[in-house]
């Protein structure tokens, strides 16, 4: 893999274990091949076909209980490490884990690969990377300083779990909860407690998963700005190496670039282009659609549909899954209707 000394050096891993890879993940690779400066490694047990990976990405035959391994020695205590979805918990370690394959570069990350990325290296450079220890909030994708205090900085205090409570590293590698201990409740609230310079802008687009239309996710994290916006008509596209959401307000077109776009929990639609050779595409809840020319108003309304009652709808069905009780769904769904008609819906 080449560097270029012209920019600190990065390398974002990322990894899928037992499961078969999605036909989004070719899109993903795509992403990829145009940030060509970066480097990502793929750490996986399943058999890849190396022909659809580009020169920057390379993969890596691992296995999950290798990396828990690794990180019992580490600890110097057993790790519980036993499925995939667990791996999120361990991410701040990746450091220390991988430290043989990331010894030469500036910067180490790590990403999901239910997204599309966007021109990394661009948005690194208009926000400063050197200025961070840890570049972006979330486990999509995040960036890291790579010395020993930042690498080791999950071992401080400062954690919490989802009820409030504080936790610290021990405890969350002696269970096999997922503690979201690669995002705010986590390695950021140790980072920033223990002032650590920690980038929380919001420059990227994480897309709810319980609603069908494409909605930017809320996030209400106390230093993560500025709120999402929502608009009756928007929709979002991958362009040669850069991802946008576009929406039409008033009669004009407008667009916004982030440096990603996550769109988790949706189902896996088989691709109908080549995803090697694509040169723009849309994302949208029922799949993913070749873009040629200019965005209209039309290819708004057709990509992402709105609908208020079906959003209302979704939105019941959700609190339904996660058992919320009656009474308070439906103060939940009042809310909600005021929420989106004055903050998220434009």
């Amino acid at each position: 893999m080449q560097q270029n000394k012209d920019f600190p050096s990065i390398c974002v891993i990322t990894s899928r274990f037992g499961e078969k890879l999605p036909h989004n993940f070719e899109l993903w690779l795509h992403s990829c091949r145009y940030n060509p400066s970066i480097d990502f490694l793929f750490f996986t047990d399943l058999p890849v076909c190396t022909k659809k990976f580009p020169p920057n990405v390379r993969i890596v035959p691992f296995t999950l209980e290798q990396i828990r391994q690794k990180a019992s020695d580490i600890l110097g205590f057993s790790a519980v490490l036993t499925e995939g979805y667990h791996l999120c918990n361990y991410r701040p370690m990746f450091g220390e884990i991988f430290h043989d394959y990331l010894v030469n570069y500036d910067y180490w990350g790590h990403c999901d690969n239910d997204m599309v990325l966007g021109d990394i290296r661009s948005f690194t450079e208009k926000y400063h990377l050197t200025d961070y220890d840890k570049f972006l909030p979330l486990g999509h994708l995040s960036l890291f300083r790579n010395v020993p205090a930042v690498n080791q900085a999950y071992q401080l205090d400062g954690a919490s779990r989802m009820d409030g409570t504080a936790c610290t590293y021990r405890e969350v590698y002696s269970t096999n909860t997922l503690s979201y201990f690669d995002e705010e409740l986590g390695i950021v609230s140790i980072m920033r407690k223990h002032h650590f310079k920690v980038f929380m802008k919001r420059i990227f687009a994480d897309i709810l998963p319980f609603y069908y239309r494409f909605i930017r996710a809320p996030h209400n994290y106390s230093s993560l700005e500025p709120l999402p916006k929502n608009y009756t008509r928007q929709t979002f596209y991958w362009e040669k190496g850069k991802v946008f959401g576009v929406h039409e307000e008033k009669g004009k077109i407008y667009q916004e670039e982030f440096v990603y776009l996550h769109f988790q929990k949706r189902p896996d639609r088989p691709l109908p282009f080549d995803a090697a050779s694509i040169n723009a595409f849309y994302i949208t809840p029922s799949g993913y659609l070749a873009k040629t020319g200019e965005v209209s108003l039309q290819d708004i309304i057709s990509t992402n549909p709105y609908s208020w009652h079906k959003e209302i709808r979704d939105y019941a069905a959700y609190l339904r899954r996660n058992k919320i009780p009656q009474w308070f769904n439906k103060l939940r769904l009042v809310h909600y209707m005021r929420k989106m008609k004055k903050k998220f819906i434009k």
